[in-house]
């Protein structure tokens, strides 16, 4: 059984793809996105985040995200 313990530090991923269109959040091919990291802390996330995010500038439908994991890490899990 998973548990939660409290005061645990964050856990953030860093994640992006190409989207299929301008106005969705959808992206083309989901197997195809890039595992930029995982980061303890969201400053060092977001300082991956932005630097992807800058090589990239020149596609506009490239997109970054950073995804907080410890909300997901809460529910309650199946095993």
């Amino acid at each position: 059984m998973s548990e939660v313990i409290q005061g645990a530090e964050s856990i953030y991923i860093v994640i992006g793809g190409e989207l299929q269109d301008f106005t969705g959040q959808k992206f083309i091919n989901a197997e195809k996105m890039e595992f930029v990291g995982i980061f303890a802390d969201y400053e060092k996330a977001e300082k991956a985040w932005k630097s992807r995010a800058l090589e990239t500038v020149d596609n506009a439908l490239q997109r970054y995200c950073i995804i907080g994991l410890n909300s997901a890490l809460e529910q309650p899990q199946k095993f």
